[in-house]
């Protein structure tokens, strides 16, 4: 778990040479929202989140996302 308030979490999974990890945000606010991603991708890194379709960029270990979801999927 990232925090608990709003829930946020990381999935990571490896197999041999594969890698993936995903951030998901439950129960944030509609509208702008700020979620923290250290730890999980580095800065400069591309993202999509998945539910809004948008294409975001880590900066300072975050990613701003303006979605009317109040969930979010984080992943490369």
């Amino acid at each position: 778990m990232l925090t608990a308030s709003p829930y946020t979490f990381k999935r990571v999974y490896s197999s041999g040479i594969y890698n993936d990890a995903v951030v998901v945000g439950l129960d944030l606010p509609k509208g702008k929202k700020t979620i923290d991603v250290t730890g999980v991708f580095p800065n400069g890194a591309k993202l999509t989140d998945q539910y809004s379709g948008q294409n975001l960029e880590v900066i300072n270990g975050k990613v701003m996302v303006n979605s009317d979801w109040e969930i979010v999927l984080l992943a490369r």
